[in-house]
């Protein structure tokens, strides 16, 4: 995350991950983080305003407390970044709840299939992780790929990207499981 001297407003939502940070900055661009799970500064708590951003907020309580409601999906303007990072964003959240792309396939799903580096890039610096989900991109080996633009699977950064890996697969594994339980009481 950048730095927090820009932020108008920001406030502390609980995830299984561990708190999380919501925030708009002067330029109305939003940030999220997980700033104590990345070991970066929280922003200044004048500017703390637990009523900020209630429809996103609300969207994203209910996406941790395990529901199926996808954060990705909700509107927002993209922050600001090169045009190509920018396609990039707008293809990962595409990326359904649940489901995970290949570098190569971003690359391709954001125009320029030969790009598969600068996906990469623009995975990394993605300043909203949820709402843009970086952590549903991985390596076309099926590895973990980065995240954060570290690769070692003992640094924060890629904990949390397996972390929320694990945690969508089981939102929508109950999802698809009490789905075939309704249909069945249904014949």
């Amino acid at each position: 995350m950048a730095s927090t001297e820009s932020i108008l407003a920001w406030r502390r939502l609980d995830s299984p991950m561990g708190a999380f940070l919501l925030a708009h900055r002067t330029d109305g661009s939003l940030v999220t983080d997980w700033p104590d799970r990345m070991g970066r500064t929280w922003p200044d708590d004048a500017v703390r305003r637990d009523e900020c951003l209630p429809e996103l907020a609300e969207t994203l309580e209910r996406y941790f407390a395990g529901d199926p409601v996808d954060p990705a999906l909700s509107p927002l303007a993209l922050p600001a970044g090169p045009d190509f990072y920018r396609r990039c964003w707008t293809a990962c959240r595409s990326i359904p709840l649940g489901s995970t792309a290949s570098y190569a396939e971003l690359a391709r799903m954001a125009g320029n299939q030969r790009a598969v580096r600068a996906a990469g890039g623009g995975m990394r610096h993605n300043p909203i992780p949820i709402l843009v989900p970086c952590h549903r991109v991985l390596a076309s080996n099926g590895g973990l790929g980065g995240f954060g633009g570290r690769t070692d699977t003992n640094t924060k950064a890629m904990q949390l990207k397996i972390q929320l890996l694990d945690f969508e697969a089981s939102i929508t594994t109950i999802h698809e499981t009490t789905n075939r339980k309704d249909l069945l009481q249904c014949i």
